[in-house]
């Protein structure tokens, strides 16, 4: 996974430090093996490793943009399930990601469900993939047309 600043954040400092903290960013385990979390998420999904690796870079672009984007950010379904399943390991998510590196919580809020929420989440969507553009370029998660409950594009990430 590339770690490159993006351009867009060089001249913000602010915004640099987080996303450089985001992608410094392991989760700790109980079993202090820094990969067994990537392991049983790949094994609870059925991805190989590669794209396990690169749905948890997507994941901390994901969590970059839930603070810089200005508005809600809707996850695909990857990073969705990557956040929920990052959500049980309660140390890592609450005192490291939310205490150390972001510096507040974040809540996951799930969709109450009906057309009204669905049509609200897929104007999300659309912002949260007008903000990665913005902040990181190029979009390179082509979507698949399918659709979730919530009304996120599930993307096929680096297909």
């Amino acid at each position: 996974m590339s770690t490159t600043l993006p351009d867009t954040l060089r001249a913000q400092p602010e915004w640099a430090n987080l996303y450089q903290r985001l992608q410094a960013f392991q989760v700790n385990t109980y079993e202090d093996a820094p990969l067994a979390f990537l392991d049983k998420l790949a094994r609870m999904n059925g991805w190989s490793a590669g794209y396990t690796e690169r749905v948890f870079h997507e994941y901390k672009r994901y969590l970059f943009l839930t603070q810089a984007a200005g508005h809600f950010a809707c996850p695909c379904e990857a990073v969705d399930q990557t956040w929920h399943f990052h959500l049980i390991y309660t140390e890592s998510y609450w005192q490291d990601l939310c205490g150390a590196v972001l510096g507040k919580p974040l809540h996951h809020i799930p969709s109450r469900g009906g057309l009204e929420e669905s049509n609200a989440f897929h104007r999300s969507y659309a912002q949260t993939l007008a903000s990665y553009q913005h902040w990181f370029g190029r979009l390179r998660l082509p979507t698949s047309g399918k659709r979730l409950a919530n009304g996120c594009a599930i993307p096929r990430i680096c297909a």
